[in-house]
């Protein structure tokens, strides 16, 4: 029997692609054997079936091509199902991520955290130390006008979570006013507080009396043998003594005062900065700021504090220096946000891209070819990448002021560049400036206003040479600014 016509009564009628294959003359008989090797493998066909004719063969072929698809459709789906498994384990895995930090947080706080205090009446709380999850470490205390602190200026959260130091009050000032009248001072006294952590109030005498009121006249010079917060040594057959540092004597040569830097004089106040709670003044000494930020008084000393998300100079616990929150790695911001450090903080910035934009790099977007058809002239004028820069401003910028510059590639050099700032909710408060051909300069004339974001569009065209400037290139420079409270 005819093996086509045997495969013809098993299987059914053959299909019209074969059929049109019939003639034996349409391919060698020695291709179809090479075929035959190549799919099946089996060499020994051209051997063994010398008789089979072509119709037969491309029909083999094609049954095994045909499994070969099947095959291949079974692994892209086995493949496709293994990547979904994949992709719902890394969700899991980031749940379990931010679950694991929310717990660790709220163990942080059960554990070592301390309650904040109540603010004194007529007093306030000046500002506010944290560590990396936020729990407050640190407090500093002052009074308002008119009224004295009594207790500590500074307390620390310990370890037990309670604060260290003793509950702070503050006393009004009216009090001395009672106490002093109640001493009435004679004989040129003065009444003085005895110290900034005790409300008593004392006759500071004159050379020549004492007592408590300074009413007894002393008949012969005395030599004091102790005078409080002094050092003292003998020199020939007197006494002298002098007070400890931070200290001052009294009119009575017998009692030494705390100086308090911070409202003294010979360290007047020069400028009016804001703080966590308001304004507050800094004081100089030899011509330079006694404190960076603010200045509290302690005893027999000061200290200098900074607001929150900076740190002391170590150098010379003046100047307040801003903690990098990016570098030390003290933000929240996700894997799909940069970390952009500013003074006292930082912000978590996504860049998005224009619509048929593509992400080139970390912070450019780069125009879709693919989007544009070859015939869209307008596609290919719009800019070929948008860059994205972030900076942060301090408080006393002069202005005008240069705030950012950009300098176009040398190989631009044959064409001309134009800088231009392009229109938007805060355009009128921008101007450019072309400094040489190859360098434009970005002028903010006005004040920003609130801390940001403010967000302008820098622009630069590179245009052909002559009289007929034609658009070579267009890139455009999305600059978002911060500004800092403080302007350091």
């Amino acid at each position: 029997m005819n093996p086509t016509k045997a495969w013809k009564e098993a299987r059914g009628t053959l299909p019209v692609t074969v059929n049109t294959m019939r003639s034996r003359s349409a391919i060698p008989r020695s291709s179809i054997c090479f075929l035959v090797l190549i799919v099946t493998g089996y060499s020994g066909y051209c051997r063994r079936h010398n008789g089979l004719d072509q119709d037969t063969t491309i029909v083999k072929l094609k049954h095994n091509i045909e499994k070969m698809e099947r095959l291949l459709e079974k692994q892209e789906r086995r493949f496709a199902v293994g990547f979904d498994h994949l992709k719902t384990k890394v969700e899991l895995m980031n749940k379990m991520a931010t679950k694991a930090e929310s717990e660790i947080y709220k163990n942080h706080l059960d554990q070592g955290s301390c309650t904040l205090p109540l603010v004194p009446l007529n007093g306030r709380i000046v500002n506010i130390d944290v560590d990396t999850y936020g729990a407050a470490t640190t407090l500093y205390f002052v009074c308002d006008d008119g009224y004295h602190l009594h207790g500590s200026e500074v307390r620390r959260c310990s370890d037990n979570g309670t604060w260290t130091g003793e509950e702070a009050t503050c006393i009004d000032i009216i009090s001395r006013l009672v106490a002093c009248s109640k001493l009435k001072c004679q004989n040129g006294g003065v009444c003085s507080k005895l110290d900034d952590t005790i409300n008593d109030f004392i006759c500071q005498c004159p050379q020549g009396f004492y007592g408590k009121r300074c009413q007894k006249r002393r008949k012969k010079q005395q030599t004091f043998k102790e005078v409080v917060r002094a050092t003292c040594e003998v020199i020939g057959d007197r006494i002298v003594c002098s007070c400890l540092s931070g200290y001052q004597i009294g009119p009575d040569h017998n009692l030494c005062f705390d100086i308090d830097e911070c409202a003294n004089q010979a360290y007047p106040a020069t400028d009016v900065i804001p703080n966590s709670v308001g304004l507050t003044k800094r004081h100089t000494r030899n011509g330079r700021p006694l404190c960076g930020h603010q200045c509290i008084n302690t005893a027999g000393s000061y200290q200098c504090i900074c607001p929150a998300g900076y740190h002391l100079d170590p150098t010379n616990l003046r100047e307040c220096l801003d903690i990098n929150e990016c570098e030390q790695n003290l933000h929240n911001c996700t894997r799909n946000e940069n970390c952009f450090n500013t003074g006292g903080g930082f912000q978590c910035v996504e860049v998005g891209c224009p619509p048929k934009y593509i992400r080139s790099s970390q912070f450019v977007c780069q125009r879709d070819a693919e989007s544009c058809s070859p015939n869209n002239r307008s596609c290919f004028n719009d800019a070929f990448t948008y860059t994205f820069i972030y900076i942060d401003l301090p408080s006393n910028v002069k202005y005008p002021a240069d705030v950012f510059q950009l300098v176009a590639d040398e190989g631009s050099s044959v064409n001309v560049n134009r800088f231009s700032v392009l229109p938007g909710t805060v355009s009128n408060r921008f101007e450019s400036r072309k400094d040489d051909p190859l360098t434009g300069i970005l002028v903010l004339t006005q004040p920003l206003q609130g801390r940001g974001p403010v967000t302008v569009d820098f622009e630069l065209k590179e245009l052909t040479a002559g009289k007929k400037h034609r658009l070579v290139e267009k890139f455009i420079y999305r600059i978002t600014f911060y500004t800092s409270l403080y302007n350091f």
